[in-house]
């Protein structure tokens, strides 16, 4: 292994760290504390990618100014100056597909959990993208359709089961352990034990509305994310038989909603690049990417591993 092939495999390495843990800071204690909408945080989101990529245009007009001059070969370019001529409309279709990709991406998150939520929606965008790349824009796989296929089965199946067995409901050992004994000590005297009573489930309700909103940042809590947190939604008085929308109100946990969410981020993230297909040359080469570190990357890894014809 060459050094272009190491430089090129860090290059990718640092795009799926980048890509995987982007999501973190949506769990840290001091957006969990104040409770940070989706779609403000999705702002703060769009605002530091403004700022990096204009930073990284004027590093990538720099390289290629640099390269330009100690490049022997012309024809072999890495970086290629970036202009207003280069700007493409396409990029307003992917900016409206990754907005509120994005958003739904933190409610996600903030819902149904880290593991949980990257683990479908990495599903879901495998699925849609072989769908795109080989049934619509039909790309020629080398292993075949079949071939791919069966790929792409074992990567997802891979995928769902990282993030099943990372959602396991927490459970505290020392309370089980306590409710052992209770229930032990209960048969030897022969009394009735219940497992709650009306005072003891409003002090839970209570203790779990006090809780954090986010599960994983303070797992001790010993209750799935948001499982006591539900959206009640009332019909419309129209639908209603009797006339009375309270009666029918209907009652969606929230962490359900969380994983549609996920699901819905996955659909956006896989179709983002689909305008990549009908934007000019020009903007397809360089940059068209909208992402700051991929910017990067993405012109790295192709320079790093030449496709074989």
């Amino acid at each position: 292994m060459d050094s272009n092939e190491i430089i090129g495999l860090i290059a990718a390495f640092l795009a799926a760290l980048a890509f995987g843990s982007y999501g973190v800071p949506m769990k840290g204690e001091a957006a969990t504390r104040v409770n940070v909408d989706p779609l403000v945080f999705q702002t703060y989101k769009a605002s530091v990618v403004l700022l990096t990529s204009s930073l990284l245009i004027v590093v990538n007009n720099l390289m290629a100014n640099f390269e330009s001059t100690e490049n022997k070969d012309p024809s072999v370019k890495t970086f290629n100056p970036w202009s207003i001529y280069d700007f493409t409309p396409w990029a307003f279709v992917s900016a409206s597909m990754w907005v509120p990709g994005g958003t739904a991406g933190v409610y996600a998150i903030r819902r149904a959990g880290l593991a949980i939520s990257v683990g479908l929606w990495s599903c879901v965008i495998v699925i849609l993208s072989f769908v795109w790349g080989v049934l619509v824009f039909h790309e020629k796989q080398r292993s075949g359709v079949r071939g791919a296929m069966k790929a792409l089965a074992v990567l997802c199946s891979g995928l769902c089961g990282i993030a099943y067995f990372s959602s396991f409901e927490a459970e505290s050992k020392n309370e089980r352990q306590q409710w052992d004994k209770v229930t032990k000590h209960a048969e030897k005297e022969n009394i009735e034990v219940r497992e709650s009573t009306p005072l003891m489930e409003l002090a839970d309700a209570e203790k779990e509305n006090s809780m954090s909103l986010d599960f994983e940042t303070y797992p001790h809590c010993g209750v799935p994310p948001h499982s006591h947190q539900t959206v009640h939604i009332d019909p419309p008085a129209f639908l209603c038989p009797d006339g009375k929308p309270k009666k029918h109100t209907i009652h969606i946990p929230e962490y359900n909603i969380g994983i549609c969410m996920a699901v819905l981020n996955g659909v956006f993230a896989a179709s983002i690049m689909v305008p990549l297909h009908y934007a000019p040359p020009s903007a397809t080469q360089d940059f068209f990417v909208f992402s700051p570190f991929g910017k990067v990357l993405w012109k790295i890894v192709p320079s790093k591993f030449p496709a074989k014809s």
